[in-house]
């Protein structure tokens, strides 16, 4: 179990701890994932799932899986060197014949001597070397595969350690650790209650998770998380303390996670409550892990592809500030009479080192007591249902060097008049990752762009809960979060971020991310289809220096500034992290 204890008193407030997915699933963050990555890119190749969570036997397969092609290379590598040195060979004797000959048209005495040192590349122009073995000896230098060989070889070496120090667990086994972890906070000016960088990222007063079970076992996982609910904006601390004698003002969305997966073979089957990212940005056009389904999501691998398909219900609170009562009272699409149903579709293609992804996602807006067949099947096959608001996806990853790869994810919006019409709503994603490793350090930097049409994940007006937007009730009002991008319709960003880690411990970091979002536009009260009108701006730039002493002590500090509506706020954030296994 991972215990979460945050306490915070004014000007205090403690960081948000990310989900950990431990025993049989594995989440996108997790260290031997982001190691496999890198092992993956360094080879050349790409991950073969951007679908998380995944189970850790899943993960450690495709670690086997490209330990076996590093093998494979090496092999060929080793065959390639023995070639070049019998072509390096043959060429040296050719040559060698050749300075002889012309030594002893010289009468030289000491031929010998010197044929040994004319044995380079390129040969001196004075022996008359002739064109054709001059080029091939040029051709072989250049091609010399030596150097590849040693970073195989080097590459091999640390994959292997991976697959030796990480066994998965056989048996059913339990881990128990802990976690304290305490961030203060500055604003400024300092009487603000603007949530600057916490904007919709409210960190829980308490959360704690734990799992059970094993490779080739049934998982339980279990994440609770106890948070503040907010009105209009943050105060100072994130406990729930009264605001007055009788109201404490707590989210009633207190489990995270619930869930019972289920192994088959490389599939999984998974029942409860769970969080879910689909495609391979930091961001993306699909469903990410920032909103947690309730219902089954069935994941199956083989043979290198991978494809998962959800169904979820989705939380409808009472959402009274919101939409106008009138919609509240229909008996037909009110909060209190629908379920909001989701169903994704993903399927993913690794091709060495290119990956595509196709997937789709439906929103229907279903009367409690009834079920639409045709809402289980993918967007493409979807009949002209009004109540289903449907969206395709497709992605690819492509590696361009041992350090880098880049992808790229476009969605398309089903036109409310059916698949016959030609679409007019898209939306697009891209980004590239590099990361660097050295004895020094590890350096990672990501690039990420995007964009979204006016009316992305909207509908009309009249069936407005099968936009695509989750909401939640947040003590006086409601939260409210795209569920198919990061900033809703109507928007363009673009983001850096640079995080660097030394051998030592040390941390450094930068993030820059820039917003413009149309105020016209929105998934929950624009009219449709939207106007976007003019667009607000909005940007910071925050680093990050910190130390980390054996992945259980974590000291940083977090300086940065916001601009915002014209305005321009520095803040101040630094904090701990204290990690101990219990058991």
């Amino acid at each position: 179990m991972k215990r979460i204890v945050r306490i915070a008193g004014i000007g205090i407030m403690l960081a948000a701890g990310s989900l950990v997915f431990g025993g049989p699933m594995l989440n996108r963050d997790d260290a031997r994932v982001r190691e496999v990555h890198l092992l993956h890119t360094e080879f050349g190749s790409t991950m073969p799932t951007t679908s998380f969570p995944v189970r850790e036997s899943v993960v450690y397969r495709d670690l086997q899986r490209l330990v076996a092609s590093i093998e494979q290379q090496e092999q060929s590598l080793q065959q390639a060197v023995r070639v070049w040195e019998n072509q390096r060979e043959q060429l040296e004797q050719q040559i060698a014949e050749i300075t002889r000959q012309a030594m002893a048209r010289r009468e030289e005495d000491d031929a010998p001597a010197e044929v040994l040192q004319v044995l380079v590349w390129p040969p001196p122009p004075e022996y008359d070397i002739p064109s054709e073995l001059q080029q091939a000896a040029a051709t072989l230098q250049a091609v010399r595969p030596h150097e590849q060989l040693e970073r195989i070889r080097s590459l091999q070496q640390r994959a292997a350690h991976l697959v030796e120090e990480w066994q998965p667990a056989e048996s059913a086994a339990a881990e128990i650790t802990q976690t304290l972890a305490v961030q203060g906070y500055l604003n400024l000016p300092i009487d603000s209650l603007d949530p600057l960088p916490y904007l919709g990222q409210v960190p829980p007063v308490f959360d704690a998770a734990a799992w059970l079970g094993g490779a080739g076992l049934p998982g339980l996982q279990l994440a609770l998380e106890l948070r503040r609910s907010y009105g209009k904006g943050l105060e100072f601390s994130n406990l729930p303390l009264p605001e007055d004698q009788r109201s404490l003002p707590l989210s009633p969305e207190v489990v995270r996670v619930a869930a019972l997966h289920l192994p088959v073979g490389d599939s999984t089957f998974s029942l409860g409550r769970f969080p879910l990212h689909l495609g391979p940005g930091h961001h993306s056009l699909s469903i990410t892990d920032a909103v947690p389904l309730d219902g089954l999501r069935f994941s199956a691998a083989y043979a290198g592809v991978q494809a998962t398909h959800a169904l979820g219900i989705l939380s409808a609170e009472p959402a009274d500030q919101d939409i106008p009562e009138v919609w509240l009272d229909d008996p037909l699409y009110g909060f209190e009479t629908v379920n909001l149903l989701l169903v994704v579709h993903y399927l993913e293609i690794p091709l060495h080192w290119i990956r595509f992804g196709l997937g789709s996602q439906n929103l229907s807006a279903v009367p409690v007591g009834r079920i639409l067949p045709e809402s289980f099947l993918p967007g493409w096959g979807d009949p002209d249902s009004g109540l289903v608001n449907a969206q395709l996806v497709t992605d690819m990853t492509a590696v361009v060097s041992p350090w880098g790869e880049v992808y790229l994810q476009a969605g398309l919006q089903r036109p409310v008049e059916g698949w016959g019409s030609v679409p007019d709503t898209f939306a697009v994603l891209g980004g590239t990752r590099l990361q660097i490793r050295t004895e020094a350090a590890d350096t990672r930097v990501g690039l990420e762009g995007g964009w979204t049409a006016a009316d992305w994940g909207s509908f009309p007006q009249e069936r407005a809960l099968a936009r695509f937007v989750q909401r939640g009730a947040l003590g006086r009002g409601t939260r409210v979060v795209p569920l198919t991008s990061p900033y809703g319709p109507g928007a363009v960003w673009g983001g850096a971020t640079v995080d660097v880690r030394t051998a030592e411990g040390f941390l450094f970091g930068f993030e820059l991310d820039i917003q413009g979002t149309a105020e016209g536009a929105d998934l929950v009260s624009s009219p449709f289809p939207a106007d976007t009108g003019s667009r607000r701006l909005s940007a910071g730039v925050q680093t990050v220096v910190g130390w980390i002493w054996e992945d259980s002590i974590r000291v940083q500090l977090q300086p940065g500034v916001r601009f915002t509506d014209g305005n321009l706020r520095p803040y101040l954030a630094a904090g701990f992290q204290l990690t101990s296994d219990l058991y």
